[in-house]
């Protein structure tokens, strides 16, 4: 999964959250960009927990986890508190 082109989708109109109300989704759309493109591709390089940083004993966790289900990628995006400290996307590499 490309960083940067994860970003991108993030911030454009096709973005789609993952098992969330009308209503969530719609303050999330808004929230998603008080973040730009180099941050969230920054956030996306730390995802999860390399190998690399579990051999130099990482300590803290990354801001961003992912996951597959059933060929869709979950990815997690940091959020204000007010709306849940994270939101998750969906996101398929093929279709983008």
């Amino acid at each position: 999964m490309d960083p940067k082109l994860l970003a991108q989708y993030v911030l454009s109109d096709q973005c789609k959250f993952y098992n969330t109300s009308p209503e969530l989704k719609e303050a999330l759309m808004s929230a998603r960009t008080d973040m730009d493109e180099q941050t969230y591709t920054d956030i996306f390089q730390n995802a999860d927990f390399s190998s690399e940083q579990l051999e130099k004993g990482a300590t803290e966790f990354p801001e961003s986890f992912s996951y597959e289900d059933q060929g869709v990628i979950i990815v997690s995006i940091p959020v204000a508190h007010a709306l849940g400290d994270f939101a998750l996307i969906e996101y398929t590499p093929e279709t983008k």
